[in-house]
């Protein structure tokens, strides 16, 4: 979800930015999922055969390893979670599952406390939010060298990654209003909650009005402040459909990988002051697990190196449009990989 230095201010403070991810690409990213859906089926057998559960076991030995894994309570993070579940079992090792945790700020506690071993997660969301550094790096790799470097001195914490996706926040808004008021960047929005705020109401999840790579930053950096009577906070899963139909709320939050952006016919905004941090998704785990069973670290590398903007945006969508179980979309995904 990435490359242009822009800082983002809080004050003095400053973040680091990642390039928007357009519709337009999520529409090609499915295009090509679906075009090669095919070719994929029909390879799998083979795919699977080669690169059994006896042969993860085997490349990947975690027999007699028990770890426990959390996620976020979102879609992918839920995804990437099964992911993350049904590779280490079927590397032998004995798992427990605590998935579907809220906020960011819980997770990381439990992970630190020793309650779970190793969770999905995402670079930006390790800078900026949990070792709460404010330079800006646009490079995905030296980010992810910095925070896995840093996380492991301060805090035993160990990076896995990163992905080639980049799973960045975006401000969408209702077409009708965008094409309306002419709305085509977050400056322009900015102008509007000036000149017209009844129009600039704003729908985000309750962590995002807090975050500082979420609004606080984002009205720092753009020198805006919405009506508090203007903003709502609801799920992510039902800000799309409150955006599409313009009610509550006409802007929000919203994320570059969601293909809801697509089902909901959806204006992105372009982030034209590069605000938003990169966000290349990555497994956090405690650096003493990591130690003890290093094959942790190969096999989950392998298995994010696979996930690619495209391919992760296809998986979110077999959940959020198709309406099947994350863990089925998980598990589907790695048999077919070879990874099961």
């Amino acid at each position: 979800m990435v490359k242009s230095t822009k800082r983002i201010s809080l004050g003095s403070v400053r973040f680091k930015s990642r390039a928007a991810f357009t519709i337009g690409s999520i529409a090609t990213a499915s295009m090509i999922l679906s075009a090669c859906s095919s070719s994929s089926a029909s390879s799998s057998s083979s795919t699977t055969s080669a690169a059994s559960s006896n042969s993860i076991a085997a490349n990947y030995n975690l027999k007699g390893a028990n770890i426990t894994v959390g996620s976020l309570n979102f879609t992918e993070e839920l995804i990437m979670g099964y992911i993350t579940v049904d590779a280490l079992k079927a590397a032998g090792a004995n798992v427990t599952s605590k998935l579907d945790i809220a906020g960011v700020d819980t997770i990381r506690q439990a992970e630190l406390s020793g309650n779970i071993d190793m969770f999905p997660s995402y670079t930006g969301t390790g800078w900026v939010v949990y070792l709460k550094q404010t330079s800006s790096i646009t490079n995905s790799e030296t980010l992810f060298r910095q925070l896995n470097a840093m996380d492991r001195a301060q805090n035993k914490i160990a990076w896995i990654g990163p992905s080639p996706f980049n799973d960045t926040y975006d401000i969408a808004a209702n077409s009708a209003v965008a094409k309306q008021y002419h709305i085509t960047t977050i400056s322009q929005l900015a102008k509007l909650v000036k000149t017209n705020p009844s129009v600039a109401t704003f729908c985000s999840t309750s962590s995002f009005a807090v975050r500082p790579d979420g609004l606080p930053g984002l009205e720092s950096t753009y020198g805006f402040t919405f009506p508090s009577s203007n903003l709502k906070t609801e799920a992510l899963g039902l800000i799309y459909s409150s955006l599409g139909s313009g009610s509550p709320c006409n802007f929000g939050e919203t994320y570059s990988t969601d293909a809801r952006l697509i089902s909901n016919h959806l204006t992105v905004l372009k982030d034209n002051k590069k605000f938003f941090p990169l966000y290349n998704g990555a497994v956090t785990v405690r650096l003493s697990v990591l130690n003890r069973y290093p094959a942790i670290g190969k096999l989950m590398q392998n298995v994010l190196s696979r996930l690619t903007t495209p391919v992760i945006t296809q998986l979110n969508s077999q959940v959020d449009i198709n309406g099947l179980p994350a863990n089925v979309v998980a598990a589907n995904w790695l048999k077919q990989q070879g990874l099961s």
